[in-house]
């Protein structure tokens, strides 16, 4: 399979740059060879269409979700912000959804049941852009180390307390 940022994409997917840049955020995932790109660029009016929607899959069978598809909706939604459309449903537990529509689309049991065997994201080129400086700046944040334990006194070495009381 080709891939774009280390994710693969499915043999025949066609992208354009905008997708690509879709496909550069998802590649900030900590659990990335879990996932794949399914769907580009098709000859729809819709976002995918206009080239800037792309569809995500993780390994699910058939119209089924799977717990690495939950994992990647999950860790994806803390940005839904930044995306004009987020959707996908977990097969397995159907009250367990991330929807983000346009205004005047509807989340209907057919849109959602189509969205249970892979994850469909689409953002505007803007907004991309500002998705992608925040991950590139959490990815540059380093945790500090855990402070080092306070050793307790013992009776062969003098602490500060010990030496006061003296």
């Amino acid at each position: 399979m080709p891939t774009v940022a280390g994710v693969s994409v499915r043999t025949g997917v066609q992208l354009t740059g905008v997708q690509q840049t879709l496909i550069r955020a998802v590649a900030y995932y900590p659990n990335l060879p879990q996932v794949y790109v399914t769907s580009g660029l098709r000859d729809t009016s819709d976002y995918h269409g206009r080239g800037w929607a792309a569809d995500f899959g993780f390994g699910g069978v058939g119209r089924t979700t799977s717990p690495r598809g939950v994992a990647f909706a999950q860790w994806m939604w803390q940005y839904r912000n930044y995306f004009l459309e987020f959707i996908h449903r977990n097969a397995f537990n159907r009250s367990q959804r991330w929807v983000k529509l346009r205004p005047g689309r509807t989340a209907s049991e057919s849109l959602l049941l189509a969205h249970e065997n892979h994850i469909h994201l689409a953002a505007t080129p803007e907004s991309l852009a500002l998705l992608l400086q925040h991950l590139e700046r959490q990815a540059r944040v380093v945790p500090l180390p855990p402070p080092a334990p306070i050793p307790a006194p013992t009776d062969s070495l003098p602490t500060a307390i010990h030496f006061l009381r003296g």
